[in-house]
């Protein structure tokens, strides 16, 4: 029994995942009792059965078994600071810049190297932040004549 603390991160679908030793684990099943059993994030890419067991924010069970690849910390970190950005359109009304910025300033320098291209990041959030506008849209019926224009000028291209 390890009784280690949990890193909790989002993957870039949103998904909770656990980081762990330079490794990022998906939640694969969570018991009646409540403990939750995470599988490392390349299972099927690259068939890796490293598992571990939490309860609440500890780890609890760590076979110290070995991975099959490399781990990347600081890439699993740029998912996370990724998801963040995320967030923080949907909750913030400020620039796609502003948004990396006041994420990105507290980042190492290896998680920076990490993350992707500024324009590509951009082009994310900015999907994003469409995508979250149209389901508040959706879900109210007040839809804005700018996400309208956006909606159908991007169906007249399709």
């Amino acid at each position: 029994m390890t009784n280690k603390a949990v890193q909790f991160s989002l993957t870039s679908k949103g998904k909770q995942s656990v980081l762990h030793k330079q490794y990022e684990f998906v939640k694969h099943r969570e018991y009646a009792n409540g403990t939750i059993q995470w599988r490392c994030k390349l299972y099927q890419k690259s068939r890796c059965q490293v598992r571990i067991t939490t309860e609440g924010d500890q780890i609890i069970t760590d076979a110290d078994a070995e991975h099959n690849h490399g781990g990347n910390k600081e890439s699993a970190l740029a998912r996370q600071a990724i998801s963040q950005m995320k967030v923080n359109m949907g909750e913030l009304s400020a620039s796609t810049s502003n948004v990396i910025g006041s994420v990105s300033r507290d980042l190492e320098p290896g998680v920076l190297m990490a993350l992707p291209k500024k324009q590509s990041l951009k082009r994310t959030l900015q999907r994003k932040r469409r995508q979250l506008q149209t389901a508040h849209c959706t879900a109210t019926l007040q839809c804005s004549k700018a996400v309208q224009g956006t909606e159908t000028a991007r169906a007249k291209h399709s």
